[in-house]
């Protein structure tokens, strides 16, 4: 289970980096084609914090954590699939704000949830030596 933490870890981490540069791209409108990509590493980033979530179940990390994790990871995959169809027009940077902190809320989580499944592992690990 550490591999697959360490695992989701940096596909959160790379993805995330990679979600930040082309969101801002598409914000200021410089390369639409990036829209499909953007969203295949969304939906890989989402899955990688369910994985976690998951994980910090099995691993008794605080539950609120792993709930939030899971309704977090779900808010992404509805906003970023709907954002387009929300507050069009001039508001619609509104929309990309939100979607955008919605995903630097999400990297967080996904830190705080594999730190505290490696830390409740590392600690069993101790307790049982």
């Amino acid at each position: 289970m550490e591999r697959l933490t360490r695992i989701c870890r940096w596909i959160v981490r790379l993805g995330g980096v990679f979600q930040l540069v082309t969101g801002a791209v598409l914000w200021f409108g410089a390369e639409p084609a990036w829209t499909p990509h953007h969203m295949e590493v969304g939906v890989l980033f989402t899955i990688a914090l369910w994985l976690l979530a998951l994980m910090g179940g099995f691993s008794d990390v605080t539950p609120r954590l792993v709930g939030v994790g899971m309704v977090w990871g779900l808010v992404v995959m509805v906003l970023g699939f709907a954002q387009t169809m929300l507050l069009q027009g001039s508001l619609h940077w509104i929309v990309r704000a939100v979607h955008g902190l919605v995903g630097l809320v999400a990297i967080g989580l996904a830190e705080a949830l594999g730190g505290a499944i490696l830390r409740v592992r590392a600690a069993r690990a101790a307790a049982s030596a």
